[in-house]
């Protein structure tokens, strides 16, 4: 893979630039999904982030085990949930509505470790070939889907080699995906067989939670929006 690293005097993708509508009306839509109650705090901080936003619609999905402390609000839906409080998979049918209804997808935290939720996952993913999906968890099975994803991974590595090792692998293996990763005072974005270092400040949740919104105004390529935003 070929490496090109980017700066503010260094920068051939100035022509990616964002006219976001004014209006609200005409922006895009977004469904949270928290597959499993234990990412009850990554859910409001990401709510929190992405109403900053201001997106056109954004309606959280949560197990039902989670709506005796959480009261009912618009926007909020409760979904059937397993004795451990993950999403059971009698909520396809209105997750994959949300799913259907919406520009993209955020995982809150990530799916969780309950055999029925990744089941649900995996259906939802491979259900919905034209989605996008913006997570901080990788599972396995996103590979085998022929919906597009960003993954953000939020953990440095210890060297921009071991870095740059790891990010080669992932944009090999994932073909589906637009990667994302921190290196020491840089963040990498990778996709399929090129990649950028980019000379940054912006931080990968900040980059999540306004990727996440992008990408619901555009039918640009995921790298594209990532690019677009992290190098403006």
């Amino acid at each position: 893979m070929s490496w090109l690293k980017l700066s503010s005097t260094n920068n051939p993708y100035q022509d990616l630039l964002w006219g976001r509508p004014e209006k609200t009306s005409q922006r895009g839509s977004l469904v949270l999904v928290c597959f499993d109650s234990k990412y009850l705090p990554d859910t409001n901080h990401l709510m929190e982030q992405l109403l900053l936003q201001k997106p056109n619609t954004l309606t959280v999905i949560l197990p039902d085990k989670l709506a005796r402390i959480i009261p009912a609000a618009a926007g909020f839906i409760f979904c059937p949930s397993t004795p451990s409080g993950s999403l059971a998979a009698t909520s396809e049918e209105p997750v994959s509505a949300a799913v259907k209804a919406h520009d993209v997808v955020v995982v809150a935290g990530g799916v969780g470790s309950n055999q029925e939720t990744q089941l649900l996952a995996k259906k939802l993913a491979n259900n919905h070939p034209n989605s996008k999906w913006v997570t901080t968890s990788w599972e396995d099975f996103y590979k085998n889907s022929q919906a597009e994803f960003i993954y953000f991974e939020d953990s440095k590595k210890e060297s921009d080699t071991e870095g740059k090792r790891s990010v080669d692998l992932f944009a090999k293996e994932n073909a589906n995906a637009t990667y994302v990763s921190p290196l020491n005072n840089t963040i990498a974005v990778a996709h399929k067989d090129h990649a950028v270092q980019l000379e940054t400040n912006t931080t990968i949740s900040d980059a999540l939670v306004v990727c996440a919104e992008l990408l619901a105004e555009t039918s640009k390529p995921f790298e594209s929006a990532v690019l677009s935003f992290l190098t403006n």
